[in-house]
């Protein structure tokens, strides 16, 4: 093989390498993308549940707040993960109007919105349940 030829398989290697590598990192790009798209769109979900599921009263049924919450539900059961899904399940089976003012609805409670950040990749590696129950308890 004379020192042409391997020059022009060298620069034709060059090419198809150069082309190989740009339609991966666009690949790897759109997949980032994705990936973070799908996370904030769970975060917003996320956050619509706990607004939502805070003005849910038993005893006064609002029938819009509850097709609303509803509606959430139904979506995060296609966006959110198992462990999500089982923390709202239990929630959903023992929850009532004073269920948050007890000791097991405030430590579920927190279970669940710590199992929220994991999903959408948020650390937790520090933030237990007694540290998440005192936080929440901020707020009322």
């Amino acid at each position: 093989m004379d020192s042409s030829k391997v020059k022009l398989l060298f620069q034709l290697f060059t090419i198809v390498f150069s082309v190989i590598s740009v339609v991966i990192g666009y690949v790897l790009a759109k997949k980032l993308e994705m990936s973070r798209e799908k996370r904030k769109y769970k975060a917003e979900l996320f956050i619509e549940y706990i607004s939502i599921s805070n003005k849910i009263d038993n005893k006064n049924k609002d029938l819009k707040k509850e097709l609303e919450y509803s509606t959430i539900v139904e979506k995060l059961c296609l966006y959110a993960n198992e462990n999500v899904l089982t923390m709202i399940s239990q929630f959903h089976e023992k929850y009532n109007n004073n269920f948050m003012e007890t000791d097991e609805g405030k430590k579920l409670y927190s279970e669940l919105i710590i199992e929220m950040r994991k999903d959408v990749g948020l650390k937790v590696k520090k933030l237990s349940v007694e540290n998440m129950i005192n936080i929440l308890e901020l707020n009322t």
